[in-house]
């Protein structure tokens, strides 16, 4: 190991170095409107920089069960959709807490009606 400078701080051998994914997935300079929910901004995953968005992590220590939650995710959501809207209740907005994933505070309160 050697000694290296990262944005101008000096890492040491032995230093811990975290990523703060949420500040990343959030950062002004790489997205543009970072705060706002925009899933077109993923319709070309070639436009998006390789190590921008890292919603399973990377390197060695990548979730091992990335491509299995992503498959699980679109057959849920695409069966839910095809059956119900949901709409949020009003005054019941999530509120993103991180402690060590993100998640929100008290549930998603979401209203169901079926299609």
């Amino acid at each position: 190991m050697a000694r290296d400078v990262i944005c101008g701080t000096e890492i040491l051998p032995g230093d811990t170095v975290m990523l703060p994914i949420y500040a990343l997935h959030r950062h002004r300079t790489l997205w543009p409107d970072p705060d706002a929910f925009r899933p077109a901004r993923f319709a070309d995953p070639k436009s998006v920089d390789r190590f921008a968005y890292l919603p399973f992590g990377d390197g060695p220590r990548i979730c091992i069960g990335a491509s299995f939650a992503l498959q699980e995710a679109v057959i849920i959501l695409a069966t839910l959709l095809a059956r119900f809207r949901f709409a949020l209740i009003p005054g019941k907005l999530p509120k993103p807490v991180m402690i060590l994933t993100l998640r929100p505070e008290g549930g998603v309160w979401l209203g169901v009606e079926r299609v």
